[in-house]
């Protein structure tokens, strides 16, 4: 008998004396689908569970697979393999009534004009997702990129609060982040005592500082920050040395804020499944048509992500009317529905532009 996984998903949760994981599969098989679970101590040898006792239609093999994971999450598994105990899923796809800035692109050429000009300071740029820190009402819950709740890392959040309300401002606040893991990686102090953090960009920077001084949690950390010509000198050679994701940059004041990346990354979307092969095939948008733009290996490590699944890649260029140059699996992009426009990818210059 043929059987198929359509889909799958593994939680975790490590807390006090407990490390556990669980897992499920939906399977396709003759005269339908099933649900299986395998669950125990982790390492160890997993339980086996069905929760279709007979083979069902897909709709409700999907509802059950689906339950399950909103069931487990909201007892504190997570995707996270680290096992960290989230927080905040119940309101979890809920509007956060917040609107975060993105950063605005800039060249290689404005950032080192930039670098002398003291009304600008500049931070490392975490390669993450965005996950903004809220206070509010008693409840603490992350913001990502679209402005939703999220969950959060529970010892993350609690260490943040707890370091706030040291400083002696009790009451709602939100922290601007990116989280890597379950390590959070806080760059901005936007509230804090339930009003607006005033003086501008690196005022509020200082006060951030402030707060982070007594850290000395191993998932909470300050985004490296250079304010002085030499010191945003040293911040670029070591991000170039370590070939990190970039460099962030804010006006003082405004705190109009840019971004310039060392190399070229966009989200494309898995359109097909290159059997035999661990790659991919993967597109993106081009005047709302979906068109590839290559095949990208997934490292043997990672699962191979599911056909509309959006990832991250490194390229170096993209070819006029075809495909990425030398594209590289970077990460699954979670926080966001569609993938990056045509229009939005660098393109080798070309004497004719071969697009429609």
């Amino acid at each position: 008998m043929t059987k198929s996984i359509v889909d799958q998903f593994s939680l975790y949760l490590t807390e006090g004396s407990s490390d556990k994981e669980y897992h499920a599969d939906l399977v396709k098989e003759q005269g339908g689908y099933r649900v299986i679970a395998r669950y125990g101590r982790r390492g160890g040898t997993l339980k086996h569970e069905e929760k279709t006792s007979a083979p069902v239609e897909m709709d409700s093999a999907r509802k059950i697979f689906a339950d399950l994971k909103k069931a487990k999450t909201k007892k504190g598994y997570t995707s996270d393999e680290s096992g960290a105990v989230y927080h905040g899923h119940e309101n979890a796809g809920l509007a956060s009534g917040e609107r975060l800035s993105l950063l605005t692109k800039i060249d290689r050429v404005s950032l080192d004009g930039m670098i002398d000009d003291p009304d600008y300071f500049m931070q490392q740029k975490i390669d993450g997702e965005r996950r903004a820190v809220k206070s509010d009402s008693n409840q603490i819950y992350g913001i990502n990129k679209q402005n939703m709740r999220t969950p959060l890392p529970l010892e993350t959040s609690n260490t943040l609060n707890s370091l706030i309300n040291k400083f002696g401002a009790p009451g709602d606040y939100l922290v601007d982040a990116e989280i890597v893991g379950s390590k959070l990686y806080v760059f901005d102090l936007l509230r804090m005592g339930g009003q607006s953090v005033g003086g501008g960009a690196l005022s509020r920077l200082m006060r951030l500082k402030s707060i982070m001084e007594n850290n000395d949690s191993p998932f909470l950390e300050m985004v490296r920050t250079a304010i002085t010509a030499e010191e945003k000198i040293a911040l670029i050679e070591d991000v170039i040395t370590n070939d990190l994701e970039g460099i962030a940059v804010k006006e003082i004041s405004s705190g109009e804020s840019f971004k310039y990346k060392f190399y070229e990354e966009c989200s494309v979307l898995v359109t097909s499944h290159n059997n035999g092969k661990r790659s991919v095939g993967i597109s993106v948008m081009n005047r709302d048509i979906i068109t590839e733009v290559g095949n990208v290996t997934i490292p043997a490590n990672k699962e191979i992500p599911d056909i509309g699944s959006i990832l991250e890649v490194k390229y170096l260029y993209a070819y006029e009317g075809g495909s990425l140059f030398q594209p590289v699996y970077n990460k699954p992009r979670t926080d966001i529905n569609s993938p990056d426009d045509a229009d939005s990818l660098k393109y080798k210059p070309t004497s004719q532009s071969m697009r429609p």
